[in-house]
């Protein structure tokens, strides 16, 4: 009997292990009808379907921790893009400081010197209005005007003159200051006799 026993029990042993070989290879599905049997058991029924929702759970949970990593690699891929734009916007807010400083400093370069060509063409036009003005005067009346000028405008003046019109001034002068005068226009003028 004993022989028996274990031979039965090896029977069932290599039958089960065999039903279980055929449903893990997908040849037959026991799963189904066994799930559909164990589920009339009241307390088979509710520890199955706890361990289909802790399946589900688990799947839901993995779903979401990989939608969770996707998202912070998304979210760290923007972060680096926005600190890239920022990096380029604080560059280029730099160059635009420098251009802009660069521009003012030629602005006001422009400035002074414009202001420097107005002060040299009112100076010229003074220069111009004066010599006109003496050279319409006759010598006599001319030589005491030139010499309460200072030296450099006497001098530019009697230079722009024709040197025998520049002489008769210069014979109306005071000879010391004349001389002076002369001495200034390097000599290029001489007084008329």
């Amino acid at each position: 009997m004993r022989q028996l026993g274990w031979s039965l029990l090896a029977l069932v042993v290599s039958v089960a292990l065999g039903v279980w070989v055929l449903d893990f290879t997908g040849v037959i599905d026991l799963g189904g009808a066994v799930m559909a049997q164990l589920r009339q058991v009241p307390v088979v029924a509710d520890y199955i379907d706890a361990s289909e929702r802790v399946r589900r759970l688990d799947e839901e949970q993995a779903a979401a921790q990989a939608a969770l990593e996707q998202m912070r690699q998304e979210l760290e891929a923007q972060r680096q893009a926005l600190a890239a734009q920022a990096e380029a916007l604080a560059r280029r807010e730099m160059e635009l400081q420098a251009r802009e400083a660069q521009l003012e400093e030629r602005a006001r370069s422009l400035a002074e010197r414009e202001q420097a060509l107005a002060a040299a063409a009112e100076q010229e036009r003074y220069y111009r209005e004066l010599i006109e003005a003496v050279g319409q005067m006759r010598p006599e009346e001319a030589a005491p005007i030139i010499e309460r000028l200072d030296l450099e405008l006497a001098r530019r003046l009697l230079g722009s003159m024709e040197p025998r019109r520049a002489g008769s001034i210069l014979g109306k002068m005071d000879p010391q200051y004349a001389s002076r005068l002369l001495a200034a226009v390097d000599g290029s003028l001489t007084p008329a006799r």
